[in-house]
Formats: C-alpha cells, structure tokens, sequence
C-alpha cells in the first residue's frame, strides 16, 4: 500500500509538467505508467470506455527496458509479460510482446505500447480474437 501511494503522489505531481518536460528514456531506469482512459471495443459491438479494472488491466505499470519486462504496480495481484520488440521510431518508443497467461480472461493477446519520449504521452493497444483494447496514459522516468 505504501508503493502504490508514493506512485500515486509522485504521478499527480508530474503529470501535469510532462506536457513541457522532454522524457529521455533510459535503460537503467524504470519507466512507470498511469492508465487514463481504456476504450473496449469488439467485432460484434462498439467501442465503449471501461475501467482498467473491468479488462484486467492494473491502473499503474512499470516498464522495465534492462529486462524486457513490464510488471503490475500496486495491486495485490503482480502481473508481468515479457517485452519481445523494443524499438525507437520517430521520437517514440514503441514495445511489443504477446501474452497467452490465464491473467486474461479473453485468452491471449497481443499487445503494443507507444511512448513519445518527449510529452511521456502513452497508447497501448491490445488485440485478441474479436476484440481491442485502445489505452491512453502518461509515462515517467524517475
């Protein structure tokens, strides 16, 4: 509990300024992640907002470069998945991996986050069979 309310903090104090602050990523360093808004959206019904909860997702996650990982933070139930792509592409960073765990409740998914390096502005999508999930967020390197 305690993790999850210095996340919290130190979140609400620098969301605001990342707009206005360049977020230069490095590997040695976690990169910690708050979902904002997550869109469901199916083959056989539309788009809807939800929250991160309903879809199984944490509402904080940290991205560890070092070791192709990304990991749940502040929940009582650790999620990770591995990170299997990492590349840099036009000021952004742009991961990749695949999760087939029974932490899904859909089954496996596919998944792709997008960082700008300079706003810490975040996409992640998710896609399995007959289903997205689009997500934006705010990323920050402490």
């Amino acid at each position: 509990m305690l993790q999850y309310s210095r996340i919290l903090s130190m979140v609400c104090l620098i969301l605001p300024v990342l707009g206005s602050t360049a977020v230069a990523f490095e590997e040695e360093a976690p990169i910690f992640c708050a979902i904002r808004d997550v869109n469901d959206c199916g083959a056989n019904y539309p788009c809807v907002e939800v929250s991160p909860e309903s879809v199984a997702l944490p509402d904080f996650f940290e991205v560890d470069l070092g070791n192709n990982m990304i990991s749940s933070v502040g929940s009582a139930n650790i999620a990770t998945t591995p990170i299997e792509r990492t590349e840099r592409l036009n000021g952004k960073l742009i991961l990749q991996g695949g999760d087939a765990s029974g932490n899904n409740p859909r089954g496996g998914v596919g998944w792709t986050l997008s960082v700008d390096e300079e706003s810490g502005k975040m996409v992640l999508s998710g896609v399995g069979d007959g289903f997205a999930l689009v997500v934006f967020g705010s990323c920050l390197q402490t």
